[in-house]
């Protein structure tokens, strides 16, 4: 998630971050500049795609071409590497790479492009999709990953639908900007749609604004989606309507106009959604449609529902929202089916504050705590409120304008080629007193500990790949990158996409100080990704994916911290997020394969709101807790059946809550309607 000698401070020449998520919320501010020489980005202004950002050439067929540019290696890849399989049966390549279980992926990552957008005004004419035909593996999945469009300002970087343009006619509901052009993938990873506005400008009624898609890791942040139609024409702001969608996080965006505001479908899997505005929407604010949907801070101005929930298998979570209506024959919340949670809701100018399929509706404008199931718990303490435990937000990092103060890896003798050991240099980097370290896009090796001093405020990796060496593999409970000394300024690691040569025994970061961090849009797909060795610190987590193909078998481990996560995704460990003594509050998950998913004690906390455990082993529990407390919402996905979803231990006697007792989502699937456990002193 966020890069040698020449600087370009003409703005127009500047080039924007591959991420501006974490930062002011003004977009009238927004200016988040790298130095020229960053070779993952590409100013679509200049060549080769020469971009008009005047509003008066259409940009349609170079943004495609843009698309397809990026997408081809891997494509390439893909296929060079299903013929080898196909012509030497005994090929393995990879963890997941052999004639067993087919090509899932190639078996190296292809360097991250990023599709820069200066500010100005982008005509488009048709939907922009790549049009590469064979963009899938032997399974029939789309490899759609690694798509990143930035802009330069939310407020002054515009994609404009031409009006009246062919294809967006009334009930054709045609992308203008698209990420899925199949009907399916799950290993669409790291894509990003920042800091734009997509306006659906007039005539043009079955438009949809944006159609996002991903898998374990995926960002939209800082967007706003209009009609400019006099009637507000437009058929949906932004859609998530392909499988088996998951890992997305959706922060900061505003939608006006349209039918619906958002609509999410789809019953497997997962999506995010923190800071939404959504105003004058036709039939719905915000329509989900059998998926699970974590949301926190909705901001409605609507005469229809801000939300609802229809099908038999979807899962909404909504916290924290204020929805205002003008038409009193209306519920601000509909719930037609599935299981519905509402806390800290405030609805002005509408009929009903809440209105279920099963007839327990609510009046009051204000919903304190609501669901349309009855929480459980196997120590029954006479409450079944969840814990509330303190939300904070992820910290807003100011963007560096001084380039000066930029230092990057192979300025310091960094190679990035997977070969050469690149610990020194790194280091170098680090202590070369700049605030902001980065990487070019490469392959870069590290074989031992790279301690992070106290002046650097942010590590962009550009979405570079890792090479663990194996010096460091050996390296159990320690992190490659250690957090070191304190400062009061928080520090920012983000955009990295780590393959499988980054497998080994050692956790991507070591927390080794009170410092506050902030992890974001980080994907390691193999190897543990968070350890800390000093207690009493902050972490935030937005959209990070890890999956922990090793013995020692444990994704995140939590002691004596604070932490907040957006949207997390560890897989294939045990357990998976490991909690002692410490305070985490999660909006969203999705857990994976082998081992437990959340295991507290030693007076743990966690409040989890939303997600899916997804194809569990029978004979373990989901979560594990043990003289802990947790308030637990959440849906499984798979075939099997867990014998018990929850074990909990208090001073020592254990109890365990069986598959059984919870309702159906789509047999054998099952919701977790709230599991409430509290200690007797009820803290």
């Amino acid at each position: 998630m966020m890069i040698k000698k020449l600087y370009i401070l003409v703005l127009s020449f500047l080039l924007v971050s591959c991420s501006g998520k974490l930062k002011n919320n003004n977009s009238d501010q927004e200016n988040i500049i790298y130095p020229a020489d960053a070779e993952a980005v590409i100013d679509m202004t200049k060549s080769p795609y020469h971009l008009d950002n005047t509003g008066e050439k259409d940009c349609s067929d170079a943004i495609i071409r843009a698309l397809d540019d990026v997408l081809r290696p891997t494509r390439d890849r893909q296929k060079w590497i299903e013929e080898a399989v196909k012509n030497h049966p005994d090929t393995i390549i990879g963890f997941e790479i052999n004639p067993r279980v087919g090509v899932i992926f190639p078996d190296r990552l292809e360097p991250s492009k990023i599709l820069y957008f200066p500010n100005g005004t982008y005509k488009i004419t048709k939907k922009i999709e790549y049009s590469l035909a064979d963009l899938q593996n032997t399974r029939g999945a789309e490899i759609n990953r690694q798509i990143h469009f930035q802009g330069q300002s939310e407020a002054r970087t515009v994609f404009r639908l031409a009006d009246h343009s062919p294809g967006f006619e009334e009930d054709k509901e045609t992308p203008v900007i698209s990420f899925m052009k199949g009907q399916h993938s799950n290993i669409a990873m790291s894509n990003t749609f920042e800091n734009l506005t997509i306006d659906i400008g007039a005539g043009n009624p079955g438009a949809i604004g944006l159609h996002f898609y991903a898998n374990n890791t995926g960002a939209v942040r800082h967007v706003t989606i209009r009609s400019s139609d006099k009637t507000d024409n437009g058929a949906i702001g932004l859609a998530i309507l392909k499988g088996p969608v998951s890992g997305c996080l959706i922060k900061n965006l505003t939608v006006k106009g349209f039918d619906y505001g958002i609509k999410v479908t789809d019953s497997s899997i997962f999506t995010v959604f923190e800071h939404i505005q959504l105003k004058g929407q036709k039939k719905a604010g915000f329509w989900v449609v059998d998926n699970v949907v974590s949301i926190r801070g909705l901001r409605s101005t609507n005469h229809v529902p801000a939300l609802q929930l229809t099908g038999e298998h979807g899962m909404v979570c909504l916290l924290d929202s204020e929805l205002e209506g003008s038409g009193k024959a209306q519920s601000a919340i509909v719930f037609k089916g599935g299981y519905g949670y509402a806390r800290n809701i405030s609805t002005k100018g509408y009929a009903k504050s809440i209105e279920t399929y099963r007839g327990d509706d609510v009046s009051e404008n204000h919903v304190n705590e609501f669901s349309t199931h009855q929480p459980v718990s196997l120590f029954h303490s006479g409450r079944f409120s969840s814990l509330r435990l303190p939300i904070e937000e992820t910290p807003d990092i100011r963007w560096e304008q001084d380039m000066k103060e930029w230092a990057c890896v192979t300025g310091y003798g960094a190679v990035g080629d997977g070969k050469t050991d690149d610990t020194k240099a790194i280091q170098e980097a680090m202590h070369s007193g700049k605030k902001v370290i980065w990487f070019q896009p490469g392959k870069y090796v590290i074989d031992s500990i790279v301690n992070i001093p106290p002046e650097v405020e942010r590590v962009n990796f550009m979405y570079c790949d890792l090479v663990a060496g194996e010096n460091l593999k050996k390296m159990e409970f320690k992190g490659a990158f250690k957090v070191a000394g304190e400062n009061d300024t928080p520090l920012l690691m983000e955009d990295l996409f780590a393959w499988e040569r980054w497998n080994g025994g050692h956790f991507l970061v070591e927390h080794a100080s009170k410092r506050t961090l902030i992890l974001s849009d980080i994907h390691t797909q193999v190897g543990s990704q968070y350890i800390n060795s000093v207690s009493g610190g902050k972490v935030f987590i937005e959209n990070v994916c890890t999956t922990d193909e090793h013995h020692k078998k444990k994704c995140f481990v939590f002691n004596g911290q604070k932490v907040w996560a957006r949207q997390i995704n560890p897989e294939r460990s045990d357990p998976e997020v490991d909690i002692h003594n410490s305070d985490v509050w999660i909006l969203g998950f999705k857990t994976e394969a082998q081992g437990v998913s959340f295991h507290l004690e030693n007076n743990a906390r966690a409040e989890i709101f939303g997600g899916v455990v997804n194809h569990f082993s029978p004979g373990k529990p989901m979560v594990n807790l043990v003289d802990s407390e947790i308030s637990f919402f959440a849906a499984t996905r798979g075939s099997n059946k867990l014998d018990y979803i929850i074990s909990e231990s208090r001073n020592g006697e254990v109890k365990h809550l069986m598959y059984d007792l919870l309702p159906l989502r789509d047999d054998p699937m099952i919701y977790i309607p709230g599991y409430i456990s509290r200690n007797p002193s009820d803290r």
